[in-house]
This record gives structure tokens, sequence and C-alpha cells, in this order.
């Protein structure tokens, strides 16, 4: 009987060695870390800093199905923090958000514009 018990323990092992379990928690993880390193500042506020400009950054979203749903301007300006860092900022400046209708094969439509700085901190 223990034998056929360590046979069948053995072959579930061999069986099992070769799968894998992927999941996307790194690129979450690694959204909420570039995200969160990125300050939010108005453009009074970036011009009154020694702050480097690296370029524009932008986001947008299409959405195919009239009751599919729209991702917030929270998440919307989340990804223009991490785009901001990619790019080497720490700072960003939002500019706008526009929607439209009927885009291509969108039913709504929204992109999402900012500037991505460098601030050196004294």
């Amino acid at each position: 009987m223990k034998i056929i018990i360590l046979g069948v323990v053995y072959t579930l092992l061999i069986g099992c060695s070769s799968g894998s379990f992927n999941t996307n928690v790194d690129s979450h993880v690694d959204r909420a870390i570039r995200s969160s390193v990125v300050e939010e500042y108005s453009h009074s506020e970036i011009f009154a800093m020694n702050a480097k400009i690296l370029g524009p950054v932008e986001t947008d979203y299409c959405q195919l199905f009239v009751d599919g749903p729209m991702p917030s301007q929270k998440s919307l300006h989340k990804t223009l923090k991490v785009e901001a860092q990619y790019l080497g900022g720490n700072a960003i400046v939002y500019d706008e958000c526009k929607n439209s209708s009927f885009y291509f094969d969108c039913k709504k439509y929204v992109r999402c514009r900012a500037t991505a700085y460098v601030v050196s901190y004294p």
C-alpha cells in the first residue's frame, strides 16, 4: 500500500514539474510604483520650479460598445504618470482630456494629454 501511495505521489510530482503559473501582478506592481514617483503640478507651479521639460505624453481609450465601461479620469491620469516616468520624469502637468463620440469604430473616445518634466529638488 505504501508503494502505491509513493508511486501516485511521485507521478503527480513528475507530472506537475513542467507546469507554470503566470499572472499580470508584475505589470500592476510596476505601474503602481512608476506612477507613485511622479508628482502632479499645475502650469504655474512647474514654471516656478527648476524643471526640465521632457516632452508630451498621451493616452487614449476607445469604447467599442455603447454599454461598455469607460476608464476613470484617475486611471487615465495614472497611465500618463507611468508614461512620464518611462521618459525619466518625476513631475507631470495635465493639459486636457477630450471626449468624442463615434470616432472611427469607437462609440466613445477619450484622449488625455500632459507634459512630463524632471524637477531637480534642492
